[in-house]
């Protein structure tokens, strides 16, 4: 049994905190996850000097001003196609579509679903999981994209929304990463409660801010003795249950 932190962005730390963060451990292994080019040539460097890194490519559906990065991200992932865990951090826009005026909404949305088309086709191709960003009313579409496609492996990374996508998402053995906000907010706490252990893995996304504390890969630990106390299990029982679903998730032995 091993810890496993599903989804860090590692490539937003510096570099003295890379090193603190994965020579510290406390944590077996950290999968970071891309947001753009860049971010994907600074994770490939981090792999390459931290055993206990894998890493997964792609651009995030969040920042738009990376959609033209496409071609090159591809070649990325063609090219380090066997140092990679997954396809990923892809998905649709939701919060960066609120500020937006209608005609615009519609644009940025339209052009994140033929990016996410893009990502799910090459996915298909490398037979490779996908880590996505699907939230709220958003899900759905990427829930039938995936359905339609025929892809058995995928990551609803932080997944908040209504309870019917949910169970949908659960019944086709797909998997959800629980964050730390779990011990901070009530409605999401409320919201795991209906995710089966079967479906769960951890994540930190840091470092996204926790209760003013910057996310960190430990904080998985905290989720899984919440985990314990919520389903009256031991939280050994909790970490192993985690450390086989990450590894069907992805494929492979941890």
């Amino acid at each position: 049994m091993k810890t496993i932190d599903v989804h860090c962005h590692l490539d937003q730390y510096k570099d003295d905190e890379v090193k603190e963060i994965l020579s510290e451990g406390k944590i077996d292994m950290v999968v970071g996850a891309a947001i753009n080019k860049a971010s994907g040539e600074r994770l490939l460097k981090i792999k390459k000097n931290y055993s206990n890194t894998h890493i997964c490519l792609g651009i995030h559906p969040e920042y738009p001003q990376y959609y033209h990065e496409f071609d090159d991200v591809k070649k990325q992932i063609m090219d380090n196609r066997h140092q990679i865990l997954a396809i990923g951090e892809i998905g649709l826009p939701y919060y960066s579509l609120e500020k937006m005026k209608e005609d615009d909404k519609i644009n940025a949305l339209a052009n994140g679903k033929i990016l996410l088309t893009k990502f799910l086709d090459l996915a298909i191709m490398l037979d490779l999981p996908v880590v996505l960003h699907a939230i709220e009313d958003t899900a759905p579409y990427v829930y039938e994209a995936l359905k339609k496609r025929k892809i058995t492996q995928a990551l609803f990374h932080w997944f908040e929304g209504d309870l019917e996508t949910l169970k949908k998402i659960v019944e086709e053995g797909y998997y959800l990463s629980i964050s730390p906000d779990v011990l901070y907010n009530n409605r999401y706490a409320e919201f795991v409660g209906h995710i089966p252990m079967d479906n769960i893995v951890l994540e930190s996304d840091g470092p996204w801010p926790y209760n003013e504390q910057t996310g960190v890969p430990t904080m998985i630990l905290d989720i899984a003795e919440h985990l314990s106390e919520e389903r009256n299990l031991e939280k050994i029982e909790i970490l192993n249950i985690i450390y086989k679903n990450s590894c069907k998730l992805f494929k492979e032995v941890l």
